[in-house]
């Protein structure tokens, strides 16, 4: 299976948070990534798809810096198949604490 989605030339929120220390990320800007992330939880989960690796490195900037947009679904899994689903997958850095015990 592949997923083919545009060209994103802003490189990763991560790599982009590091490049403006050490000033911070303007409230308007970190209140639309966050958005943008949410929406895109909420469409993965509405389809029943839990993407099991949320973290900077897998959210991608448009050229501009104003739109973040999740990738990188290798770890991804449909709900209905739970049963399949291991609990050390994912970055235990970005892990909920609760998964991690």
């Amino acid at each position: 299976m592949v997923i083919v989605t545009e060209l994103l030339q802003g490189g990763t929120l991560r790599k982009y948070l590091l490049t403006l220390r050490p000033k911070c990320l303007d409230l308007r800007v970190a209140i639309g990534f966050a958005l943008d992330i949410a929406r895109a939880m909420e469409c993965l989960h509405s389809h029943g798809i839990i993407h099991r690796d949320l973290k900077p490195e897998n959210l991608i900037l448009t050229e501009d810096h104003k739109t973040v947009k999740l990738a990188d679904f290798g770890l991804a899994r449909e709900e209905s198949l739970t049963e399949m689903m291991t609990a050390e997958t994912g970055t235990y850095r970005w892990m909920a604490p609760e998964v991690m015990y």
